[in-house]
């Protein structure tokens, strides 16, 4: 877990934009067993960034490739709201 750990830190440390990473979960998507899939939010300020976005799939990808239980995703909001949509979890990462 930890290198998965240290490639979304080292993602979001190369995008200003994103402002912190939370580790929450998909409210829409569930495993075999019916639990909720866990997801790492990209929490991320201003409007939507083409290329961001290709960046947390492609990384997605990769990481699912490895541990089909994680997903990535991102989230437009500040980080003083995250508490206000309790799928986005907690902060693990903020800059």
């Amino acid at each position: 877990m930890t290198n998965i750990l240290e490639q979304l830190i080292a993602f979001a440390q190369a995008d200003l934009s994103i402002l912190a990473i939370t580790k929450g979960y998909d409210p829409m998507s569930y495993d075999d067993d019916n639990i909720k899939v866990e997801t790492y939010y990209f929490i991320a300020q201003g409007k939507y960034d083409a290329e961001r976005a290709d960046g947390i799939s492609e990384l997605d990808m990769l990481l699912t490739e490895k541990n089909s239980n994680i997903h990535l995703g991102e989230w437009p909001i500040s980080v003083d709201k995250i508490n206000e949509y309790t799928f986005l979890g907690e902060i693990i990462w903020q800059r």
